[in-house]
């Protein structure tokens, strides 16, 4: 893989114009996408990393999985990922971001009650959000939490590395340093600290959960409060330390009042036993979800919520805009009685002048009522039988209803009636209802089958989905079998490495207790790492190979 260098343009169109920042997985540059001339942050793996077979791929699959959570306000926002082919790396963009990781902020001590539980709630706001779509963060730390200011200047904090951290986690494993070890729960710790907390009768869980995340947040807040550094509460400098640490505490565990290191009087009352929830052996026993445990941490910090809790979702009413809509949701037996009418009052009689219709015809009295004048009788105009009328006028006033000759309907058997006249009229208006009834069903069949035609579409959709999934699981199984291939050649001999480890706990080898330090080794997970334990026998050989004036083996 070429070296990547600051110049350099990543997938085409982002140019990187200076280093961000650097951890020991990644690196990440100021860019600026030059089709839109928008700066953007773009996140590289360190070569070292990248040269791992299938590592690329993984990485461009993984940090697909952010897009499920949607847009959160407390969640560093992915704009695009690939792979440069020109340079060989694997890129991440997101949004650029004005402010400072978490761990800065803890870095100049501890932080006040009121910030703290402002920004909890929001880190539990980003995991629950997350949580409801089946996605786990599994890294949760200061160094993967952003702080930044709204436009009032008011904290806002954003969580980064969604879909990537177990990814970045299992490429990145050492024995020298603390890291993210010192935020990891018991689930993730492998089958051999499972079996060994078994044997103590405390049951750890073999897969990752929300309540994974939760440990870690519990550690994030007592670090916020005290001021502490990664690891301090656990006594551990190194990640073999750490291990080890994590394993005395599956018995028990001190209060964290107790492990503060001189700040516990930063830690209010309630808070250890708010954390002991927190950091559970078994997650099944910790915090439902990391809003409870924000919402109690802000009672116990003695602050307001500004997360009101949420009122249950009521059911949105069904409103249909088709005629198909209205006839499948109808229902007889549901639809609204009108109130029986009360008892009918008569109004009282008004006397003197009126104003209104009303007030007229209650005071209307018939007998009172004035006789009209006797009109001069109306003498009717001939019929002119001559010639066709020429005027409109003289055609009405010729017109003589009892001459219209009357069409009677006539049922065989029946004799006709005046009423028969009307049969046509309901004829037609039967044949309008059963027209309308008829295109009713029509429009009910029609969206009965686009519903089934979208429904078999959605099917072929999740088995083109889970086909595609298959295929990357089966390529990432792969890579991991030549990875291992590769390893496997180097392991042909007991481990530089793990007999360095071992110097350093027994550095005097015909003084050496061999079955605490291997102990010690295996509390390690040595073996998770591709090192073979050496014997006894093969660590003595090792140490009368050890090159003079060091202060271990290579490696």
């Amino acid at each position: 893989m070429a070296v990547v260098n600051v110049g350099d343009v990543i997938g085409g169109r982002y140019l990187l114009e200076s280093v961000l920042g650097q951890g020991g997985m990644a690196v990440v540059y100021k860019a600026k996408n030059e089709g839109t001339l928008q700066s953007c942050a773009v996140k590289l793996i360190l070569p070292h990393l990248a040269a791992l077979p299938g590592i690329n791929a993984r990485f461009v699959e993984e940090s697909r999985v952010g897009s499920r959570i949607g847009k959160s306000d407390h969640i560093v926002r992915v704009t695009d990922a690939g792979v440069d082919e020109r340079l060989g790396v694997a890129f991440l963009v997101m949004e650029l971001l004005d402010g400072e990781t978490l761990a800065n902020v803890i870095g100049r001590g501890p932080m006040e009650r009121a910030l703290v539980a402002a920004l909890v709630e929001q880190l539990a706001e980003a995991l629950d959000q997350a949580h409801e779509h089946r996605v786990v963060h599994r890294d949760i730390k200061p160094s993967n939490l952003f702080l930044t200011r709204d436009r009032k200047q008011r904290p806002v904090l954003q969580v980064m590395d969604f879909g990537i951290a177990k990814l970045l986690g299992d490429t990145h494993k050492t024995a020298t340093e603390v890291g993210t070890m010192a935020y990891s729960a018991p689930e993730q710790q492998g089958p051999q600290f499972r079996e060994g907390a078994r044997e103590r009768g405390v049951e750890v869980q073999s897969e990752v959960s929300a309540q994974t995340d939760i440990w870690a947040l519990g550690l994030v807040v007592y670090e916020m409060l005290t001021g502490a550094t990664p690891g301090q509460f656990w006594g551990a400098t190194t990640a073999g330390d750490m291990v080890l640490s994590l394993y005395k505490a599956v018995t028990g565990m001190k209060p964290a009042s107790l492990r503060a290191g001189g700040q516990e009087g930063r830690l209010p009352s309630g808070f250890d036993a708010w954390f002991e929830r927190c950091v559970a052996m078994d997650s099944r026993k910790r915090w439902s979800s990391a809003g409870a445990a924000s919402a109690e941490l802000v009672k116990v910090l003695g602050q307001k919520s500004t997360y009101p809790p949420k009122q249950p979702d009521k059911p949105a009413p069904i409103v249909q805009t088709s005629i198909a809509g209205l006839v499948e949701t109808f229902d007889p037996q549901k639809a609204p009685v009108p109130p029986p009418p009360g008892p009918m009052v008569p109004r009282p009689v008004v006397t003197g002048p009126q104003t209104s219709i009303a007030g007229l015809v209650e005071t209307f009295d018939p007998q009172k009522a004035p006789v009209p004048e006797q009109q001069p009788a109306r003498v009717a105009r001939p019929v002119f039988m001559g010639p066709p009328q020429t005027s409109i006028a003289d055609v009405i006033q010729t017109f003589q209803p009892a001459q219209v000759p009357r069409v009677d309907v006539v049922v065989p058997g029946r004799p006709a009636t005046a009423a028969g006249k009307w049969k046509p009229l309901v004829i037609a208006l039967g044949l309008v209802a059963l027209v309308g009834a008829l295109s009713i069903g029509v429009m009910v069949s029609t969206s009965r089958r686009h519903a089934r035609e979208a429904a078999a579409q959605e099917a072929a959709a999740q088995e083109a989905a889970a086909a595609q999934e298959a295929a990357v699981k089966e390529a990432v199984r792969e890579a991991a079998a030549r990875e291992a291939a590769a390893r496997e050649a180097e392991i042909g001999k007991p481990s530089f490495p793990a007999a360095n480890l071992v110097w350093q706990k027994q550095p005097a080898p015909n003084e050496m207790n061999w079955e605490s330090a291997k102990t010690y080794c295996n509390g390690l997970t040595l073996a998770g790492g591709g090192w073979k334990l050496p014997t006894k026998e093969e660590l003595l050989a090792l140490y009368a190979t050890k090159s003079s004036g060091t202060s271990g083996f290579p490696g």
